[in-house]
């Protein structure tokens, strides 16, 4: 549980704060609490104007779909991968299969600004706002990175940066150190040894754990998870692994792959980590899932309390494709990175495409400059919700800690509302906060505090457990706040 001043936050990301529930049962002294009419579903994110394009040189073929944003000091900063000409995935060579890291800054997430650093240069030019790339690297390639501040580190390793490598012919997860996020020291041994993860790795330090945690990409071949084997016949997942010392990894094990659930030419592409907005005990995901049948991927979400177990919204997507002046997109993808935007959102860095997957390896779909990136948004606590399409009910598990007030971030539509219910242990409603004298909640607001008879105090004694009912008629909640 987190506080924001007074309140606790409590976002609906999964079943965790609903009771299942019991029947009735003779001789039982148990209350029902059986919930129904609801469900929790993925909420979708608005959508921004482009606000960063390939115009550089070393962009020249396109911005690449790594991202890695981290707001600090006011300032939004931006690790992002670019290719040039000389990008060649198809080379025997895997040195050839790399990218640039690049940097760019901005003060209000709208005007981007990409420095000219003086730190690797590009066929011969210094004046570049490239911040690593496979000649600063010992030759070796570079590709699908992320960036992530390191809270333990000495000041020299503050910033760390974790991506697939290669020497000739052989894979391997390399990492990078730096004091400043600019200028890098390369890892000289690799952090995994021939180990291939071909998306956008990535990682950071657990603070609930104390331990480094990454996120990798595994091939299921056969149907038996965790296969790093390629081919057309195995299905992209993610996987996981954990250390305590960032220079030294285990192999990554299969955590989240799709399953009969989903449609059976489906992949998940990237992976997306951050932790939840303040919070260091929750995380989301946002993949690319890929639809090898339409050759296109969009952006999903996933949510998990450990980081182990993902709950994942696989219906539909929260970031989709879609048809704009251009011409119709056929690719998204989502950056790492949740950074406040304005007042009450938050906003996740995406990247865009209009070839699909298989035209993007294919010279004559080949374009310059190919790649967009925009803002997908959401307000705060908005990334899912408990929602009743008509009318609905659930109870929360016991709260052991005294409530003094309640607020709701929820939104009502026509003839619907949100009536909230203290019972204790039994489900004995609680005198004076009964559904019938619960002053409905309507509209959409972020912060409702709840009331009954216009009192919103809670007055209840301090070591009486409580349970919390909801009765909810066309109407989405998505999180509550309890002080």
């Amino acid at each position: 549980m987190e506080v924001s001043g007074t309140l606790h936050r409590w976002p609906f990301l999964d079943w965790s704060l609903v009771q299942p529930g019991y029947q009735h049962m003779p001789r039982s002294p148990k209350y029902g609490n059986v919930p129904y009419g609801i469900a929790i579903r993925s909420q979708p994110a608005h959508r921004s104007v482009p606000w960063l394009r390939a115009d550089r040189p070393w962009e020249e073929q396109a911005l690449g779909k790594s991202q890695s944003l981290i707001y600090e000091n006011g300032i939004y900063r931006l690790w992002y991968e670019a290719a040039a000409r000389d990008y060649n995935w198809r080379s025997s060579d895997l040195t050839d299969y790399s990218h640039r890291l690049c940097y760019a800054e901005s003060s209000d997430g709208v005007s981007w600004h990409k420095p000219n650093l003086g730190l690797v240069e590009f066929r011969g030019d210094r004046n570049t706002n490239i911040v690593f790339d496979k000649t600063h690297n010992g030759g070796r390639a570079c590709l699908g990175g992320t960036v992530f501040v390191d809270p333990v580190a000495p000041a020299a390793e503050r910033y760390k940066h974790i991506f697939l490598g290669a020497e000739p012919r052989t894979w391997q997860m390399q990492g990078a150190v730096s004091a400043d996020g600019l200028r890098w020291t390369p890892i000289a041994e690799p952090l995994i040894d021939g180990f291939m993860s071909d998306t956008q790795t990535t990682a950071h330090y657990d603070p609930v754990r104390r331990r480094y945690v990454g996120y990798f990409r595994t091939w299921m071949a056969g149907g038996v998870p965790g296969s790093s084997f390629r081919s057309r016949q195995s299905r992209r997942s993610i996987s996981r692994a954990e250390t305590a010392d960032f220079r030294t990894w285990p192999h990554p094990e299969t955590t989240a792959f799709l399953g009969v659930a989903h449609h059976p030419s489906h992949d998940l592409y990237t992976n997306a980590h951050a932790f939840y907005p303040g919070r260091d005990d929750l995380h989301l995901f946002f993949p690319s899932q890929f639809s090898r049948e339409k050759d296109t991927l969009q952006v999903h979400l996933a949510t998990s309390r450990d980081g182990v177990r993902l709950e994942y919204f696989g219906d539909q997507p929260v970031v989709p494709i879609e048809a704009d002046g251009a011409g119709d997109e056929k690719r998204v993808y989502a950056g790492v990175g949740i950074v406040p935007l304005g007042t009450d959102t938050v906003a996740v860095p995406c990247s865009r495409w209009h070839h699909t997957h298989n035209e993007d390896t294919a010279e004559e779909f080949r374009e310059e400059y190919q790649g967009e990136y925009f803002w997908a948004t959401w307000s705060v606590d908005r990334f899912a919700a408990v929602e009743a399409d008509e009318r609905g009910f659930f109870a929360t598990p016991v709260f052991d800690d005294p409530l003094a007030g309640i607020s709701v971030n929820a939104t009502t539509y026509p003839a619907g509302e949100i009536r909230v219910q203290l019972t204790d242990e039994m489900g004995v409603p609680i005198e004076g906060y009964a559904f019938a004298q619960c002053d409905p909640v309507r509209g959409d607001e972020i912060r409702h505090q709840v009331t009954w008879r216009g009192r919103p105090e809670i007055a209840v004694h301090p070591e009486r457990p409580l349970v919390i009912q909801f009765r909810i008629t066309r109407s989405k909640l998505y999180a509550l706040y309890t002080a």
